[in-house]
């Protein structure tokens, strides 16, 4: 227990230092893999120690931002629209912040887990294991649409990193300011003249109203920011959920050369994606979706470059492509670099089947 205290004090005190570190850790897995033997299961453990490690500090800085506000009675900043909705789904429910939680650690662990089973008892056992982690992460899904009210999922299922770091630095120097205080609120807030200020000293105030006036977004409520499924959008977000078990089952039963899994996700993929554009034309358009929807529109469709990476295509397209890429750039300084990370990614392409499983 004081161990624990007295790392969390650590944390608090180097807060605005833990992001950076992590970054470079991070940073540091992608160029391990080929480096020397067992660095690819050496990488992704160190890769999902971070992750993991990142959860506990979003944690304590998080706790930590909230007492330092309770206890000086400031006003904390508004959070981004993306946390704003989900912090409201875990406060509306513990059950959805647990099932949130056990499938951000999925996430964070299904690349490490695969390699250990494959490892341990070869390739045949591990295509078991995928298609159980498979199947609790779609249950996983189904429970957080349910929860939320019937709305799209968005990813990630946990609140990102949103804090100041010196809200809770506890080293950081005090600087008194002239206050008032709201007679409705009883809030104290800092003078008009000391927040307006540029470095020089010169009033802003211009720059500062129009930093406070809301956009439609933000002047919305937490759960307007997504709004909830319907006919074809229930489709397409059950087609959405399902897709990574499809596919493992027809691996499991075709095997990853054939073409009939490839296809068939494909076409799971694309009546997806035209049910929840059906939806959104139903319910205005693209122009009517919030910046949440829009962006997780984006990075599902991002995810169909994966398929490149997948057999049978793969083999008969993508590598041979990769290979002459990585021999015409063997020579080019910088370029040489990154092809040369390239090729000993190649082999985790594949052989790992959550290195490209878009799921």
């Amino acid at each position: 227990m004081i161990l624990t205290e007295k790392y969390e004090a650590f944390i608090l005190k180097n807060a605005s230092q833990v992001s950076g570190i992590e970054s470079f850790l991070r940073s540091l897995t992608y160029v391990l893999p080929g480096r020397f033997n067992d660095s690819e299961f050496a990488s992704e453990a160190l890769f999902a120690f971070i992750n993991l490690l990142g959860l506990y500090h979003d944690k304590i800085l998080v706790k930590a931002a909230s007492n330092h506000y309770q206890e000086t009675g400031e006003k904390p900043p508004t959070p981004g629209n993306f946390n704003r909705y989900v912090r409201y789904l875990y406060r509306s429910s513990d059950n959805y912040r647990r099932a949130s939680i056990v499938l951000t650690v999925l996430q964070y662990t299904e690349v490490l887990i695969e390699m250990g089973i494959q490892k341990k008892w070869g390739k045949d056992k591990k295509w078991n294991v995928i298609l159980f982690i498979e199947g609790l992460k779609a249950a996983l899904r189904f429970s957080l649409v349910h929860m939320s009210g019937n709305r799209t999922l968005i990813s990630p299922p946990h609140p990102e990193r949103e804090v100041d770091p010196s809200a809770i630095n506890s080293d950081r120097t005090t600087v008194k300011t002239p206050t008032w205080t709201g007679s409705r609120t009883g809030q104290n807030h800092p003078a008009i003249d000391t927040i307006v200020q540029d470095k020089k000293g010169n009033l802003r105030v211009t720059e500062y109203v129009l930093s406070k006036v809301l956009d439609v977004e933000s002047a919305r409520k937490p759960l307007d920011l997504v709004r909830t499924l319907s006919g074809w959008g229930n489709i397409g977000e059950i087609l959405y959920i399902i897709r990574p078990l499809l596919y493992v089952l027809l691996i499991k039963k075709y095997g990853n050369q054939s073409w009939k899994p490839w296809i068939l996700s494909l076409l799971v993929e694309y009546t997806s994606r035209k049910s929840t554009e059906q939806h959104m034309e139903a319910n205005g358009g693209m122009r009517a979706a919030s910046s949440l929807e829009q962006e997780e529109s984006k990075r599902r469709q991002w995810l169909l470059i994966f398929y490149l990476l997948r057999n049978p295509l793969y083999e008969r397209l993508t590598k041979p492509q990769i290979q002459e890429f990585c021999k015409s750039a063997s020579k080019k300084p910088i370029i040489s670099l990154f092809a040369g990370v390239l090729q000993d990614y190649m082999p985790l392409w594949e052989n790992i089947y959550f290195y490209t499983s878009a799921s």
